[in-house]
């Protein structure tokens, strides 16, 4: 038998089976989008933390007289 005649016999004697790389598809495709949307999270988590932490030393530096870097 020719390989797309069985594959149509296939899916012919089992309904949904021809959905069934589609729903893989989709569950790769939705799993790769939860993994950058966290991925994307903590990324800017540590961003903020960083940018916090210089903004404090900036901030404490500047502030205080007596230290490098008082004006």
């Amino acid at each position: 038998m020719h390989a797309l005649a069985d594959e149509r016999y296939r899916t012919a004697l089992v309904p949904g089976l021809a959905s069934i790389p589609a729903a893989v598809a989709l569950c790769a495709a939705l799993l790769t989008v939860a993994v950058l949307l966290v991925v994307l999270v903590v990324v800017g988590h540590v961003c903020g933390r960083i940018g916090a932490w210089c903004g404090e030393r900036a901030v404490g530096v500047l502030a205080t007289p007596g230290r490098r870097g008082a004006r």
